[in-house]
């Protein structure tokens, strides 16, 4: 996955909005990493009132978030595995929507319901005649005659 300036921007005010205790815990070469790699005229929209989930981050800035939850915060090695098989679960999840999404078969539903509803829509317009010359010409007369 490529990360951009703005999620190590997110990243950087994210971090520097935790304890010491956790950011003290990240190695200072991935902090300047992190500081050296951010867009500097850049201000993210985070609020420091709302949890992290609250918040509108980018994809990439959770993804990020939650390699360095995984690497340098998880207390035990079962709490990591428990983030994994979380991990997987998700990727489980996002593989079977894709497969859902992209089946053969429901493509060709969709396209036969769309089909469908554009005959019916076809089918539902009524058709318009205009009258010819002589009955244009012959209602004037009859309209000559009422008056």
């Amino acid at each position: 996955m490529k990360y951009n300036e703005i999620t190590f921007s997110e990243i950087d005010l994210i971090l520097d909005n935790m304890e010491d205790e956790y950011v003290n815990k990240i190695p200072s070469k991935l902090r300047e990493f992190i500081k050296g790699n951010k867009k500097n005229n850049y201000i993210p929209n985070i609020d420091s009132n709302k949890s992290l989930e609250e918040q509108k981050l980018q994809k990439e800035t959770k993804i990020l978030l939650s390699i360095l939850y995984m690497n340098y915060w998880c207390e035990s090695e079962e709490e990591k595995k428990k983030l994994l098989e979380k991990f997987a679960e998700n990727e489980n999840i996002k593989e079977a929507e894709l497969k859902e999404k992209y089946n053969i078969e429901n493509i060709y539903r969709r396209n036969i319901s769309r089909s469908n509803e554009t005959e019916q829509q076809e089918n539902s317009l009524q058709i318009y005649k205009e009258d010819g010359i002589f009955k244009k010409i012959w209602n004037k007369i009859i309209r000559f005659f009422i008056k």
